[in-house]
């Protein structure tokens, strides 16, 4: 599942998106004067408008909003179960009623819904918006990896890993905040950049220092809290078989399964292939590169069967 929707995800979702984007570019090279504002994200909507009939139109504006709404209400829900299971039902009122707990749920997403109403009015640019997400995640990336691989990972690895990621990103928004209505500019959120040592910090800037502050600072927690129950570690290491560092948890096994890391680079290399050689490959056949793309299926069709045999093999 997690192999079919990197394909469909990288490979096959974008093209029809830069099929649209070189579309525009064709046919709009100057963005209209009424389109002025949007600048040139006034792309879409100008095809958009200019090749749908009325049908068609409807049908677009109708899975506008279905997208929305799907993802809104997912993450309201998914939001107030946070809140509810991981926070208010574990610390505050470990005993209530399932009834209490979805009369509580219900304020939780009001609440979430008037926060995210609010940080919305006050957005002006998308991008800038996602970068700020970005920024408050990229510091728990090393832990999502090594935890597969390093048994003394534990909650309070990845707990403190996104906690640090997540306020070095404020402090960051907070400085550009100061620094805004210190030179005497109307301050928008996400759309300042702080400065710090002279550096007008962009998103690569961000991450060179949310990293290596939440590294040291996951590192620094792992070490001084407990490692997970042994008898956890023992059942998910004789559940996955991971390769790595478990020689604590391991001693005196014998070993009936091959190790995850067996191959390890080998099968990433091979799902490299596979995704960018499909993703590219297809975008070659478009533009009729067809020399390039057939080279790139082939390296698609390589990386797809190492890993297709690498799996039928593990199964056996």
């Amino acid at each position: 599942a997690t192999l079919w929707f990197n394909l469909a995800h990288y490979a096959l979702r974008v093209w029809p998106w830069i099929i649209v984007a070189v579309v525009s570019i064709v046919m709009f090279p100057m963005i209209p004067e009424s389109y002025s504002e949007l600048g040139v994200k006034a792309g879409y909507p100008l095809v958009m408008n200019t090749l749908l009939g009325p049908g068609m139109k409807g049908i677009l504006i109708v899975s506008f909003l279905a997208a929305f709404m799907s993802t809104i209400d997912t993450h309201l829900n998914w939001g107030s179960s946070y809140m509810i299971n991981d926070i208010y039902k574990r610390f505050f009122k470990p005993n209530e009623s399932e009834v209490h707990y979805v009369f509580v749920g219900k304020i939780f997403t009001i609440i979430l819904m008037v926060l995210a109403a609010f940080t919305a009015l006050k957005m002006q640019s998308i991008s800038k918006a996602w970068e700020f997400i970005f920024s408050m995640g990229a510091g728990i990336g090393l832990v999502l990896i090594l935890r597969w691989f390093w048994w003394r990972i534990n909650a309070w690895s990845e707990i403190t890993a996104l906690a640090t990621s997540i306020s070095v990103t404020i402090s960051l928004e907070v400085l550009a905040w100061s620094q805004t209505i210190a030179a005497g500019d109307t301050y928008e959120l996400f759309a300042a950049s702080p400065i710090l040592f002279g550096i007008s910090l962009q998103v690569h800037h961000k991450l060179m220092i949310i990293v290596p502050l939440a590294i040291i600072a996951w590192v620094t927690a792992t070490f001084l809290t407990n490692p997970e129950p042994v008898d956890k570690l023992k059942e998910f290491y004789n559940r996955v078989q991971p390769g790595g560092w478990w020689e604590p948890i391991t001693a005196g096994y014998t070993h009936t399964l091959q190790p995850v890391s067996e191959g390890f680079f080998m099968q990433w290399i091979a799902g490299i292939l596979m995704i960018y050689g499909f993703t590219f490959g297809i975008g070659n056949l478009i533009f009729q590169n067809y020399s390039l793309s057939v080279i790139l299926f082939g390296c698609a069709g390589i990386g797809s069967y190492l890993v297709w045999n690498r799996s039928l093999s593990k199964l056996n």
